[in-house]
């Protein structure tokens, strides 16, 4: 469910949403129970974006967002998260198509026993057509994703991805990827009082890398 109110002034452009969201997960395996025991929740929040034409196809953008979530069967995670960043834009008939946008994130919980979450954020989808055939495209992003584990609570996702594109008619297509991506789970670290606010430390026994190669058709 979303409410988007957009404002238009020549160049400038303005948008303000208020949105609320669900996350259900079902069934009757143990697996998919497990997921809805960590990860059902309920999401309220507002977003805003302001965007400014420079060009035709190149604009600039700076977004925010403040979000609460609450979890329906682990309310141990409910928490509120804010986020701000800049970023560019460009249109599919420029030379670089697409977007890319670094940003900073701050997650707090409502319970002590979750980890407070701080840190730079990024979205970055571009490509670069070459000779009208070929094109090249480069991915990147870094984020908070909350984890079905119980004793990590959330882990950081962070990636890239560069692929080779070349088109040798209408309908075929040969492509070339290579990516690597780590999930880094964070864990509660211990207290040395009763005062001390909750923080994170990296699991070092629960860091996934993911390297990948892939030829496509």
């Amino acid at each position: 469910l979303e409410f988007r109110r957009v404002l238009f002034r020549s160049k400038l452009q303005v948008e303000i949403a208020a949105t609320q969201s669900l996350f259900e997960y079902g069934g009757d395996d143990a697996i998919a129970e497990g997921l809805a025991r960590r990860l059902n929740r309920s999401a309220f929040g507002g977003a805003g974006k302001v965007r400014y034409a420079i060009t035709p196809l190149t604009a600039v953008i700076v977004t925010g967002e403040i979000q609460d979530e609450l979890f329906s069967f682990s309310p141990s995670r409910d928490n509120t998260s804010w986020s701000v960043g800049p970023g560019v834009e460009f249109q599919p008939r420029a030379i670089i198509a697409g977007s890319a946008q670094v940003g900073y994130r701050r997650m707090s919980g409502r319970h002590d026993s979750l980890p407070l979450f701080s840190g730079p954020t990024a979205a970055v989808d571009l490509s670069y057509r070459l000779l009208r055939s070929t094109t090249i495209s480069f991915n990147a992003e870094r984020d908070l994703e909350f984890s079905v584990s119980g004793s990590d609570p959330y882990y950081i996702a962070e990636g890239m991805a560069v692929a080779v594109a070349r088109r040798l008619n209408r309908s075929f297509e040969v492509g070339f990827r290579v990516r690597r991506y780590t999930y880094e789970y964070q864990q509660l670290e211990i207290r040395e009082s009763n005062a001390s606010p909750a923080t994170t430390a990296a699991n070092p026994d629960r860091n996934d890398v993911i390297r990948g190669y892939s030829f496509e058709l």
